[in-house]
């Protein structure tokens, strides 16, 4: 492993739509030292499954234009990775924000780890569904030519893919939460 360096990582993360930050970065390859001859590509799948598994907010540094929140009928061309913090359905009744009806209309609290922004599913993304288990809070999607109006993502299955993983303590709030 020691004939790839740090740098090489983060501009290979940089170019699948996500800015880690050097010592998180070093702290994964510094556990994989154990495992010998591992390729380029074997540690950007084992980093890349840990990014899917940890809070953008601790290993991200952003790669969203400074005050997006602001932003109106622009256009983000950048391929991004974001993080879904929370998901509703606004679509229908209180009762049911959180459960998968035939109409539909998903809102997202996104983050790229340093800003959040929300998101509105603008047409149907048949890879998610609200009440779906693999849909647990903090998963990613990578997000690319998405159309941004007063601030929200227009998202639909031709800009948004989700990638999947999670994020331990949002998941646990989210289970505190539905106990109640």
């Amino acid at each position: 492993m020691a004939q790839y360096t740090t740098t090489q990582f983060k501009e290979h993360f940089l170019t699948l739509g996500l800015n880690l930050k050097i010592t998180w970065l070093n702290t994964q390859l510094e556990n994989m030292k154990n495992k010998n001859n591992l390729s380029f590509d074997e540690i950007v799948g084992n980093l890349f499954h840990k990014m899917l598994i940890s809070d953008l907010g601790v290993i991200s540094l952003g790669l969203l234009p400074q005050n997006c929140e602001l932003l109106n009928e622009k256009q983000l061309e950048k391929r991004t990775i974001l993080q879904v913090n929370r998901m509703i359905n606004i679509g229908t009744k209180h009762k049911k924000k959180e459960k998968e009806t035939k109409h539909r209309c998903l809102k997202f609290l996104l983050t790229d780890g340093i800003q959040e922004m929300s998101g509105f599913e603008y047409h149907r993304i048949p890879t998610i569904k609200i009440d779906d288990d693999n849909n647990i809070p903090g998963f990613k999607v990578v997000v690319t030519n998405a159309e941004i109006r007063h601030g929200h993502f227009l998202l639909s299955q031709n800009n948004c893919k989700k990638l999947g993983g999670y994020v331990q303590s949002l998941k646990d709030l989210r289970m505190n939460q539905q106990q109640l």
